[in-house]
Formats: structure tokens, C-alpha cells, sequence
């Protein structure tokens, strides 16, 4: 009903009659009808055109089969045709889908015939369900939804469970040998699967620990059976390191060491030296020439010349120089045979040229502060695509007779290797975990480096564990002082916190190259995030403590220093001011993971480092 609008005096009575007021011409009042217009035999749309029109509006639609009126169009409406209503009612329309489709009987027929059946009558395939059948041939249609003679309109979708043939009970092959459980397996018409190994202590290795699906599973002809098999006890994977004093007659602070025994190729000719530096930083195994008596190392020569390759390698405050040559390598007790390494400072390498001179030579324990050093940071092979595809001035040489030493190319096969990517197990990185270090410092500190990165049960990154993504120059953020240090870097071959700060540098030639802050120590804070900003750790408290006090310390017996920190200048050929070194303290009373390149853990992907 339409009202007119309503004068104040006529609130009360709005109500209860049509209009109020005086009755003048202007008066309201009375009700509006409608008649229902016939839409019978319409299409939708020209239904829907002439109940709109008529000031009503369309109700619900549903459709229904029809022989005799034809698809899209109405076959009733409701209110009917000629109904006197109240505008804006709605009439609910049915519509014709056509004449009406009989399933077709398409049980007992192949899956391909049966759909080929339902598409000619002008219905659809729907879900096909396998179900395993004594009675019925594997690929044959054991029933159809809706079933056959089921009236339904054109398109509707025919639902099909098609047979599997015969079921077949899945044999029990746990602590078969792989070969035997392969053999009851194919003897059941089953296939065998994904064969994973996995190490046991449990089970002998070649014996399946497990099958997928389980023993006494009914299952169908030709399933796979997928099997976890033994590889034995799993191969330790710890290697010991320390922090000590050094070699015989050097002082070093904030060194890592261990122990690697170097063979002659395919002999039995070995030597075992201690004390080669642990250093994420840099990749390969490198000794120096003088400590290598016993086993002799055939030098790696240069495909294209057939000169014997040399190699220059520039650290932050000096370089080695000496001749590529291959050894078998034992770390830990995991075995790279012909692993590439360098011989620092051999006399077969001669004088280095200019171009790889900077700094201090170190090709002498003395100089160097260890028998060798044992790369394992972030990257395969030392220099990788880079060195293979250009020659680069401080990289790889090569020395004519009677000329200049010159740089080259250099395969990545014949680079210097990162051996622990070369194992065949636990190789996707390492994590170095060493014990807290009381201020000011401790004569000895022993910890260990373990292979992998979650691939067994003592190298699993714990629920606090962050993965810190780098760039391909191994580094990531570091926010301190107000600054974010996009060149900073985690880094075990240095021997102290490296940053720029205002922190006093020491004046002393003992100390020099490190803080003295005065007084005796200065508190500091900083946070480390990925390369790409995420994510950023908890805020990191260290201190720093005056170095010429720490030297000084217990008449000078100490080694490990968990405060020393000094000035980074430009390390590394990157700017102090947007570099930050977290060298060796910063490792300990921690797990400090390196995750290779090209490897993942813990769904992260490398170059990666996690603390």
C-alpha cells in the first residue's frame, strides 16, 4: 500500500488508516492491484521483461524437463497468468530444460566406452572412483550415479566407480634384503616404489625398515610399494676443534683448529697435522708446503697450457702463494679422495707477481698462525663460474718459462673444493657449537663442528634457531649504531668483533689493530637480519674490553677471548662504514650453522647462516 506523507497532527494514526487529513482532491488513499501478465511459452528473458515491466519482479527460478516446451523456455509461473497483486510481488518462474535424458546403461563397459556413451546422450563424465573387484576385469564400470533409466536433464554429470581387478594383500617385507622384498613384491603383481635409505642402528643395512603400504594391506594389481631401507648405523658426523695457542712456537688469540690427514693419492702414504684453521669464510683446504713431509701431491696442471696451476689468495691482511696439487683428505673421518688443494708457499710455485702481492706474505706457520687452513663457508668451489669464465688478477696463475706469472681461467672442477660439500652424507652444510667463554679469556677452549645441517639428530636446528639468507658475496645486515651494515658478515677466520665505532683503538704495537676502550670496557648492542632485511634476530649484547688488558691477562697464557673487538677499516676490499665482522666470539656459547649453496634445510634454501 502507498501512503502519502503525513502532517504532524496525523502520527498517531498512521498506522491505522490509508491517509489522514482533510479529503480534498489531494487526499491518498485506497490500494494499487496488478495483473499477473502470461509469460507461458517465453523465453526467461522475455519473461523477465514483461513481469519487470508490469511493475512486479522476478521470484525464484528453477527448471524442470519438459517433452513438449522447449528448453529455455517457461512452462509455469506463480502467482498465474491474470492474478491481481500488489506491486513489486514476485513470480517465481520454472523453465523448460528440455525433454528429458535417460542414463544409459554403461555398467559392464570399459571406463573409455562408457564415456563415449554418456557424451552421445547429453551427459557428462563425473567423479570416477577406483575400487579393487574379485568379479569385474580391471577398467570395467562397476556402477553409475545416477543409475541407468534415471530421467535428468541435458549435462548433468554421471558419476562412474570402475574396477581395479582383483585385490591383492600387500606381503610383509620388513627386514627383507632389498632384493628379496622386490622379489615378494613383484610376485604379489605389486610394483615397488620410492626406495629411501636411512640410517639404523637397529636395522643391518640393506634391510627395509619400513614399507608404505603397510603388511596385509588390500590393495590392486600393479600398486607400488614404496620401501625405507637401511644404511647402517649413522656415520659419525662430528669433527673436534679447539682453540688453543697455536702450532709450536706461535701465539695466536681466537683461533679455530683441527686435524686433517692428507695422503698421497690412492696410497696409504699419510700425514696427519693439527692445528689448520677452521674459517667460514673462505673455502678449500690449503697447507703450508714446510709442514708437509711425508706424502707427495701431484700438482693439478692447466688443460689449455699444461703448466702447473698456482694459486694466489689475498686475505684482509696479507696473501699466500703456492702451486694447486691433489691429495686424499680425511676429515673427521669422512674420506674426499683427489680433493684439489693448495700447497702454500711451495718452492715449485716461485715468486709471486705483483698482482697477487697485498699485504704481508703468510706462507710460513710462523706468519700464517697455523699448518693450514680449512675452508667450509658458504660456496662450492672457491671462485666458482666467475674464475672459469675469466682470468682475474689474485686468483689462479699460470707462470710460462722465462715470463711473467699470469692470471688464467680455471675449471670448477680444478678450483679449490669445499670438502664437506663432497661427502655423500651429511653434506649441506656444517655447524660449529662451542661452550660459553668467561671474561677475560681461557687458555684452551675445546668444541665441535659438526657436518650437515639437519640431517641428523645432533646437528637440528633448535625452535629459537633463525635462517639468515645472504647475497652471493656472503653477506647480510647488520643494524647497529642507527645504521644498517649491508656488508657484514659471520665469519670464524677472524679473530674478533670488526667494526667502525668510537671506541678508543689501542695505542700499543701488542694490541695493535684492536679496542682499548677506557674505562676497561664498553657495552654494546646490535641486531643481524638476512640480506633481504628478514628476518632480524633478537637484540645481540656483547662487550668490548680494553685488548691491551685481555694480552695482558695471567702473563699472557690466555687464547680465547670472548670481548676482543677492534676497528674493521676496509676489510675484506668492502667499506668500513657499511661492514660489520662478526668474527669468532661471536661464536661462542652458540650453534652457529652454515647452509652451502644450492642445498636446503629446514626449508630454507642456501647460501644461508642460522644461529
Amino acid at each position: 500500500m502507498m501512503r502519502k506523507l503525513l502532517s504532524a497532527s496525523c502520527l498517531a494514526c498512521a498506522f491505522l488508516i490509508a491517509g489522514c487529513g482533510g479529503g480534498g482532491s489531494g487526499g491518498g488513499g485506497g490500494s494499487t492491484s496488478i495483473t499477473v501478465p502470461n509469460v507461458v511459452g517465453q523465453t526467461q528473458a522475455a519473461a523477465t521483461s514483461a513481469i519487470t515491466g508490469a511493475g512486479l519482479t522476478l521470484g525464484a527460478v528453477t527448471t524442470q524437463t519438459s517433452a513438449t516446451v522447449v528448453a529455455g523456455s517457461v512452462i509455469s509461473e506463480s502467482p498465474s497468468a491474470g492474478a491481481s497483486v500488489a506491486t513489486s510481488t514476485a513470480v517465481a518462474l520454472v523453465v523448460s530444460s528440455g525433454a528429458p535424458i535417460t542414463v544409459p546403461n554403461v555398467v559392464g563397459l570399459s571406463q573409455g566406452t562408457a564415456q563415449t556413451q554418456l557424451t552421445a546422450a547429453g551427459l557428462t563424465l563425473g567423479p570416477v572412483t577406483m575400487q579393487p573387484s574379485n568379479n569385474i576385469a580391471a577398467g570395467i564400470v562397476i556402477s553409475e550415479t545416477p543409475p541407468a533409466a534415471t530421467a535428468v536433464t541435458a549435462g548433468t554429470s554421471v558419476a562412474l566407480v570402475v574396477s581395479t581387478g582383483p585385490s591383492v594383500t600387500v606381503p610383509n617385507v620388513v627386514n627383507q634384503t632389498q632384493a628379496a622384498a622386490t622379489a615378494l613384491i613383484n610376485a604379489a603383481g605389486l610394483g615397488v616404489g620410492s626406495v629411501t635409505m636411512q640410517g639404523s642402528t637397529t636395522v643391518a643395512s640393506g634391510l627395509v625398515i619400513s614399507q608404505n603400504p603397510a603388511a596385509g594391506a588390500s590393495t590392486t594389481v600393479g600398486m607400488a610399494v614404496a620401501l625405507v631401507v637401511s644404511s647402517g648405523p649413522p656415520v659419525a658426523n662430528a669433527l673436534p676443534v679447539l682453540i688453543d695457542a697455536g702450532p709450536s712456537g706461535v701465539a695466536t688469540a681466537n683461533t679455530l683448529y683441527t686435524t686433517v690427514t692428507v695422503c698421497s693419492p690412492g696410497t696409504q702414504t699419510c700425514q696427519t697435522i693439527d692445528h689448520v684453521q677452521v674459517d667460514t669464510g673462505s673455502i678449500g683446504l690449503s697447507v703450508i708446503a714446510s709442514v708437509l713431509s711425508g706424502p707427495t701431491l701431484p700438482a693439478i696442471k692447466d688443460p689449455a697450457t699444461n703448466l702447473a696451476l698456482i694459486e694466489c689468495v689475498q686475505y684482509a691482511d696479507g696473501y699466500t702463494w703456492g702451486s694447486m696439487v691433489t691429495a686424499d683428505v680425511t676429515i673427521g673421518g669422512r674420506t674426499v679422495k683427489g680433493l684439489p688443494m693448495h700447497l702454500m708457499g711451495d718452492s715449485a710455485a716461485g715468486t709471486a707477481p705483483a698482482s697477487c702481492v697485498s699485504g704481508t706474505e703468510e706462507d710460513t706457520v710462523a706468519q700464517f698462525g697455523a699448518n693450514g687452513i680449512l675452508g667450509v663457508g658458504y660456496w662450492l668451489q672457491d671462485c666458482g663460474t666467475f674464475c672459469a669464465q675469466e682470468a682475474i688478477a689474485g686468483g689462479y696463475y699460470v707462470c710460462p718459462a722465462q715470463q711473467q706469472c699470469e692470471p688464467t681461467t680455471v675449471t670448477t672442477s680444478n678450483q679449490q673444493q669445499n670438502p664437506v660439500a663432497l661427502f655423500t652424507s651429511d653434506n649441506n652444510g656444517i655447524m660449529i657449537q662451542l661452550p660459553v667463554v668467561s671474561a677475560p679469556g681461557a687458555a684452551t677452549v675445546n668444541g665441535t663442528l659438526y657436518f650437515g645441517v639437519a640431517t641428523q639428530a645432533d646437528n637440528l636446528p633448535g625452535n629459537q634457531v633463525s635462517f639468515y639468507q645472504v647475497n652471493g658475496s656472503g653477506y647480510l645486515i647488520t643494524n647497529y649504531g642507527g645504521s644498517a651494515l649491508n656488508q657484514s658478515f659471520i665469519d670464524s677466520g677472524s679473530n674478533a668483533y670488526f667494526f667502525a665505532s668510537s671506541i678508543a683503538a689501542c695505542s700499543s704495537q701488542t694490541a695493535n689493530g684492536f679496542y682499548c676502550p677506557t674505562p676497561a670496557s664498553a657495552q654494546e648492542t646490535a641486531t643481524i637480519a638476512g640480506i633481504d632485511g628478514s628476518p632480524t634476530s633478537p637484540t645481540i649484547s656483547f662487550t668490548v674490553d680494553n685488548a691491551d688488558t685481555l694480552f695482558s691477562s695471567a702473563n699472557g697464557t690466555l687464547a680465547a677471548f670472548p670481548n676482543l673487538a677492534g676497528p674493521n677499516g676496509s676489510l675484506m676490499g668492502v667499506q668500513g662504514n657499511s661492514s660489520f665482522d662478526w668474527g669468532l666470539p661471536f661464536f661462542f656459547n652458540r650453534s652457529v650453522f652454515v647452509l652451502f649453496e644450492q642445498n636446503s634445510a629446514s626449508g630454507t634454501s642456501g647460501p644461508a647462516s642460522a644461529f
